[in-house]
């Protein structure tokens, strides 16, 4: 039995004392190493420091599935000083030395990395914390021989979720960013998925008219810039590239399923109910996508079919964490969501039970009375029998507010630390 948790803490602490000016470079080489030393080609005491870019480079050239990707940068590890290097080599030591099941090892370290730069916002990536994309993946239940898309992949996080739920998909990864899509290989085959297929393209460009080229699921967190229209094109284009009675469940700022300033907004939420099939939604709480972010958005469920007759919508609304920002973490959320899921798959299975919905997590509502609210698909508008939609203007100026009250509390507290060494340093 090994101590993985030691593991995890050194990864951090040689984080730390290291210098590198990109950090998805410094991870991306890194990787390279975990990778040979997963598949047992290479073995860190053997290798001097200055064999680690040509050796890096032989890795990517040689695997038939790594090959496939660009490496993006011009040579690994050629941006680093030796007291850095010094310092990967010491770690992978530690890691090679220490821990017999290489996969497991080099998974954990890579996991530990990868989750720390991104808390330390070192690398800035469309961050699904890992509970919400497990809600995903549950609400989705992907079946057994089923293709899973994940159109702006970023590192991975959703498709992991999927094959947690299921290991017996096949899951595409799609990512216009070359660095990001490799990031995403590695974090997938080190968490035991070898079989992942990775497409550097936009989305808006891929050919969803090809029936080969659709999907059964999509898990998606699209890259929304606060606009209901850009999140609209999105959810058009993710929709259209799902096979009959596919199914998806897309992350949606507010705005997109309350606005109704513009009426193609409001006439894609009434394709997707009349057209397609909205599932079910769910709205988040502010707080789920800290440290990154606050955001007010919701889950979508679609299928790509039409309604039946009598059709009724699931909604929820997992309830915001009231404690402390120190008390806080995605992982608080877990016992809401688990409840949704359970409530979520009895009332998928069998549709609406009224003794499901007693304690007010869930309700529900048909399509005349969505019609009736220009199609407005908010949770909390079939909740309340007072409800009035936010006004698009108000609400991304609030949204904005609130980004900037972060951008400027990581501002200060950054200042405040810089002084507390500097102080530490004169005493």
């Amino acid at each position: 039995m090994y101590d993985y948790q030691i593991l995890q803490q050194t990864a951090s602490r040689f984080l730390t004392s290291c210098t590198f000016n990109n950090g998805w470079k410094f991870l991306l080489d890194l990787a390279v190493l975990l990778y040979g030393i997963s598949k047992k080609r290479i073995s860190i005491d053997t290798l001097s420091m200055e064999e680690y870019a040509p050796v890096a480079r032989q890795i990517w050239q040689k695997d038939i599935k790594l090959s496939q990707l660009n490496y993006p940068f011009a040579m690994p590890f050629t941006d680093l000083d030796r007291h850095s290097m010094a310092k990967i080599r010491s770690f992978l030591g530690f890691l090679q030395n220490n821990y017999t099941d290489t996969a497991k090892a080099t998974a954990v370290a890579f996991n530990s990395m990868l989750a720390y730069m991104k808390r330390a916002k070192i690398i800035q990536d469309f961050v699904t914390p890992v509970s919400l994309a497990d809600m995903m993946a549950q609400m989705l239940s992907p079946q057994r021989g089923e293709n899973i898309l994940d159109p702006t992949c970023g590192s991975g996080g959703l498709l992991i979720a999927a094959l947690a739920e299921n290991e017996a998909i096949t899951v595409t990864g799609l990512d216009q960013k070359e660095t990001i899509l490799a990031i995403a290989f590695f974090n997938l085959f080190l968490n035991s998925c070898t079989n992942a297929a990775f497409i550097h393209q936009d989305f808006f460009s891929y050919p969803s008219t090809d029936n080969a080229l659709l999907y059964d699921v999509i898990l998606s967190n699209p890259p929304y810039k606060d606009s209901a229209l850009s999140t609209m094109e999105f959810v058009r284009g993710i929709v259209q590239t799902l096979k009959p009675g596919g199914r998806c469940g897309i992350l949606v700022p507010e705005g997109f399923l309350t606005h109704t300033a513009s009426r193609e907004v409001v006439h894609t939420r009434q394709w997707l109910l009349l057209e397609n099939s909205v599932q079910a939604v769910v709205s988040l709480p502010m707080k789920i996508y800290k440290p990154y972010t606050v955001s007010n958005s919701s889950l979508i469920i679609l299928k790509n079919e039409k309604p039946a007759l009598r059709h009724k919508v699931f909604f929820s609304r997992l309830p915001e964490f009231a404690g402390t920002d120190a008390e806080w973490s995605d992982a608080v959320y877990i016992p809401d969501m688990q409840q949704i899921v359970s409530a979520w798959k009895r009332f998928a299975a069998r549709g609406y039970n009224q003794s499901d919905f007693n304690n007010g997590l869930f309700w529900t509502a048909d399509i005349p009375a969505i019609q009736a609210k220009e199609y407005i698909l908010a949770s909390d508008g079939y909740r309340y029998s007072k409800y009035f939609a936010p006004k698009k203007e108000l609400e991304e100026i609030r949204r904005g507010i609130l980004k900037k009250q972060i951008e400027l509390n990581d501002i200060l507290n950054g200042i405040f630390q810089e002084g507390e060494s500097y102080a530490g340093r004169t005493n």
